[in-house]
Formats: C-alpha cells, structure tokens, sequence
C-alpha cells in the first residue's frame, strides 16, 4: 500500500524541477538539440529505482528520451526497455547504474524491471506516452508488486 501512495504523489509531482545535468549513463541518450529540456524527474519506485525524462525539437517534431536509475541501496535488477511495440533490448543493471533510451520522437516507452532478492522478486512494468514538449506531463502507467516470495 505505501508504495501506491509513494507512485501516486509523484505522479502529482512529476515534472516539477529537476536536475540540469544528468549522472553518467550506461546508455546513449543521443545528440542533444539547442532546444532540449533538462532532465526533470518523473517517478520513483521504492525499492527499485527511479526515471527521469527529457524532450526537445528536432527537425520540426518533438524528441523524448527517459532514464532508470537503480536505486543505488539495493540488488541487481534485469531491465528490459521497448520503444513504440518494438523489440526490447535488455540489460542487468547494477546498484546505482543508470539506463538512458536514445532521443527520438517516440509515441510509448515500455520498461520492464525485475529485481530479485534472497526474501522475494519485486516487479515493475512503467509505460510512459510522451506529452506535448516541452510543457506536458508524460503519461504514466505503472504496475508495481512483489512476483513471488523467495523461500523454502
């Protein structure tokens, strides 16, 4: 239940502020344009992780990108990341190390993190439908729980 309220309130929040620089990648989040925003939180799971977002102009559309960091107190997580239905590409991220999608007009990002622990596997799927740039909030969909328990 306290991790509903945590996602709901920054879902509330999402998009107010944020950092001017991001922290170092273990992706590429393309060639930033004159025009891009800086990256502006956008939710955080407790246990897991949190995403940050960007958006810009580019040759007359707008471009989004967005990041997961995992939280650097906690296990290793697989993450898996599609773009538009395509085919997800899929990394194990270690504490504390960031994952960043290429900058490009998107219409749905779907991130899929899974982080197993010696007690249980917690889970997550956030979809995020970019919003009008560089104003809008991103739609968010997020599914959020334990998988399983891992015991005897």
């Amino acid at each position: 239940m306290t991790r509903c309220v945590v996602v709901l309130a920054m879902l509330l929040f999402a998009g107010c502020g944020g950092g001017t620089s991001p922290p170092s990648s273990t992706g590429s989040a393309g060639t930033p344009t004159a025009q891009s925003a800086a990256w502006r939180p956008l939710i955080t799971l407790a246990e897991l992780g949190s995403f940050t977002i960007r958006c810009g102009r580019r040759g007359g559309q707008d471009v989004f990108a967005s990041s997961f960091t995992v939280n650097p107190m906690t296990a290793t997580s697989t993450v898996s990341m599609s773009t538009d239905g395509g085919h997800a590409a899929r990394r194990v991220l270690q504490p504390g190390q960031r994952w960043v999608s290429a900058l490009a007009a998107t219409r749905v990002q779907t991130w899929h993190i899974a982080q197993g622990t010696e007690a249980q596997t917690v889970t997550a799927t956030v979809r995020i439908r970019p919003s009008r740039c560089p104003y809008g909030v991103p739609t968010t969909d997020v599914h959020y729980g334990t998988a399983h328990f891992n015991s005897p």
